[in-house]
């Protein structure tokens, strides 16, 4: 996590200027039908959304409320793919894979042309941030 933080300080890693509050986090987690856990609260609490190079990360702001890519995006793939609904949307990897996040901040790919696929990344949401900003 300290890897994370440092980075984006030493860095031009982009993040919302419009950030919510702990009752919108509550809100945004009633309207997505999943817990979101500490390391995501953080992440959406402190940064809202995170982008750096061509790399960037659903969030969640104040000015788009529940208009907000994460949310949008995790109600797509529950309306769409029923095997999705314990995660939370954090990215699109293109050619229609996501990354996915559980109540415990573990990431997963998910692959949907490949028999929708899930499959484990072995880390957790900020050493998987971490990962995608330095070997881009």
């Amino acid at each position: 996590m300290a890897d994370l933080k440092k980075f984006i300080k030493e860095n031009e890693v982009e993040f919302c200027a419009s950030l919510i509050d702990k009752k919108m986090l509550g809100d945004t987690q009633k309207e997505i039908g999943v817990k979101i856990g500490n390391l995501l609260s953080e992440y959406i609490l402190h940064y809202g959304y995170l982008a750096y190079d061509y790399v960037e990360f659903y969030g969640v702001n104040a000015r788009q409320g529940m208009e907000s890519d994460m949310i949008k995006q995790t109600k797509y793939l529950h309306e769409n793919f029923p095997c999705t609904k314990p995660f939370i949307a954090l990215e699109n990897r293109g050619d229609g894979d996501y990354i996915l996040i559980d109540s415990n901040d573990s990431v997963y790919e998910f692959i949907p042309s490949m028999n929708n696929e899930m499959r484990t990344m072995d880390c957790n949401l900020f050493d998987y941030i971490y990962d995608r900003f330095t070997n881009c």
